[in-house]
């Protein structure tokens, strides 16, 4: 049995995994996602320019929200920049792909372009990563970085 409290800490925690060898400032990065499970959230998503685990960018898909979103996430805080609904799904492949240059960055998914939005928060190079949140189970594979710095 899950008690509210226990609730609450799952919705707050949101896993990361850094790859420390790779940085980039203008790219193009992607990975397939496959939201697999979760009762609280079924999300997965690319981190980048990542300054240290309170400070980065973040596009991710919810199979639960039916959503991709793109946000800074800044001294821990996570705020919206853009965001639309779109046909994500529970074990399902889904190719989510970042391109910035610059302030500018376009989000597509499954090779369709979602939007495209402007941010100067975070304007140099920094890594790169997959996140995720709560009690998600996502699969992360074939991530790809093209550096265009």
């Amino acid at each position: 049995m899950v008690t509210e409290g226990a609730r609450v800490e799952e919705e707050n925690r949101f896993p990361i995994c850094v790859v420390d060898t790779a940085t980039a400032r203008n790219f193009d990065l992607s990975a397939v996602l496959i939201p697999m499970d979760g009762v609280v959230d079924q999300a997965g998503g690319l981190i980048f320019r990542l300054v240290d685990d309170a400070d980065y960018y973040l596009v991710r898909l919810n199979a639960l929200e039916r959503d991709v979103r793109f946000f800074r996430v800044e001294g821990g805080v996570r705020t919206e920049i853009m965001g639309v609904e779109a046909t994500v799904l529970r074990w399902t492949h889904h190719l989510l792909r970042v391109t910035a240059f610059d302030d500018r960055f376009a989000v597509k998914l499954d090779g369709r372009l979602l939007f495209e939005a402007r941010d100067d928060r975070f304007p140099a190079a920094g890594r790169i990563g997959i996140w995720s949140k709560s009690d998600s189970l996502t699969l992360f594979g074939e991530l790809e970085l093209r550096r265009d710095d």
